[in-house]
């Protein structure tokens, strides 16, 4: 504690406060939460439906293999998905699909196709049946994709089919078949999965800037975390008696706070925290309070904005500090609070100015219903 009567408290976390100051600004949380879920799942629209790519088609024929040795599980030769997958991107077969789709189609896009880019258009599946292998042509264009397979079925049942090991020959046990196999846009799903992230982060930034905004929502965080006596709001219905207590008679006090042709009267300085504070504003709630007709409240300007008043306010003996409520005040108070710490000016009392009286009267009736379980 410093000589002027003024430390800097330790607060405690306060839960009801920040349950009440959540439901105070749940409407804004919710509306900035759909916010960003109609921009998170706007934008996925924007990609994946207006500017989507072209749409993927597959071709697939099943053909029957009929071997040389019958398969049954063993023998001299192994055949898998990866063994036709190399048959369709040999150079053989390559060459020999290309003749057989330029016969087919003279005009097609086959045709000026390099041998990568055609092989990665083919794969092999075998899905049960060693006997009985799938082959597809996947592709942007729904006619190459069909123009492909066919050419397949040509290569697969000619001489390129009869020629391969252990294989007396092939035919087609279901021919080509083209189907869109494009995965449809997941909209459910992305405004589903905007709205699960906007909301977490909506209310981490929410806590985080709650713990470091230096609120000021009630009086008595005045005392708590300031040290000063709280008086209360202008609302307060104990705000008189606090004024009597704190200011009462002092025959102490220098003669130049007691004004002119009144003996009797005290003055109080009332000198705003920030400049956020109009004390004429508060010294005239204040003369408005019944009660309160034994005082004289002089306003003063903010420190901050006239230093000079530091003088003043070192002779007297009876200020009134004028806080204003709401988030970041914390900082500019403690600027104040340190220029009073120079100056050794003593502050008797802090009035918490435009506070929220329907967030204090659930405070205060949440913690007496708790009190009384």
């Amino acid at each position: 504690m410093s000589e002027t009567g003024i430390y800097r408290g330790k607060e405690p976390a306060d839960e009801r406060l920040l349950l009440l100051c959540y439901l105070k600004n749940l409407k804004r949380l919710v509306a900035l939460i759909l916010a960003l879920t109609l921009l998170g799942g706007g934008l996925y629209c924007l990609r994946y439906v207006v500017f989507a790519e072209d749409p993927m088609y597959r071709a697939q024929s099943d053909y029957l293999v009929h071997y040389t040795v019958p398969y049954e599980g063993d023998g001299d030769y192994f055949v898998n998905y990866y063994t036709w997958t190399s048959y369709l991107q040999s150079d053989r077969f390559l060459r020999e699909l290309r003749e057989e789709v330029g016969a087919l189609y003279p005009d097609s896009k086959a045709l000026s196709l390099e041998d990568a880019q055609l092989a990665q258009y083919l794969s092999a599946e075998i899905k049960s049946d060693i006997n009985v292998p799938s082959f597809y042509v996947t592709c942007r264009d729904a006619q190459l994709a069909e123009e492909l397979s066919k050419g397949i079925e040509k290569v697969w049942t000619g001489a390129y089919g009869s020629e391969l090991m252990g294989v007396d020959y092939m035919e087609v046990l279901t021919g080509t078949r083209v189907e869109n196999v494009s995965e449809a846009p997941r909209i459910a799903r992305a405004f589903l999965f905007s709205l699960v992230v906007s909301a977490f982060f909506v209310h981490l930034i929410y806590l985080l800037r709650e713990t470091a905004a230096d609120s000021i929502y009630l009086p008595v965080t005045l005392r708590r975390r300031y040290g000063i006596p709280a008086l209360g709001t202008i609302h307060s219905p104990e705000l008189s008696e606090n004024l009597k207590a704190v200011y009462a008679e002092d025959g102490s006090a220098p003669a130049a706070e007691r004004p002119a042709g009144s003996e009797e009267e005290l003055s109080i300085l009332v000198v705003p925290a920030t400049d956020q504070v109009d004390s004429e504003a508060v010294c005239r709630a204040l003369r408005a309070e019944k009660g309160a007709e034994a005082f004289r409240f002089v306003p003063m300007p903010a420190p901050m904005l006239a230093p000079e008043s530091a003088e003043l306010l070192r002779k007297a003996q009876r200020i009134l500090l004028a806080v204003p409520a709401g988030a970041h005040v914390g900082k500019p108070l403690e600027r104040t609070l340190a220029f009073f710490d120079t100056q050794g000016i003593r502050v008797a009392a802090g009035l918490l100015w435009e506070a929220d009286e329907k967030l204090l009267k659930w405070y205060y009736r949440i913690s007496s219903e708790r009190d009384t379980e």
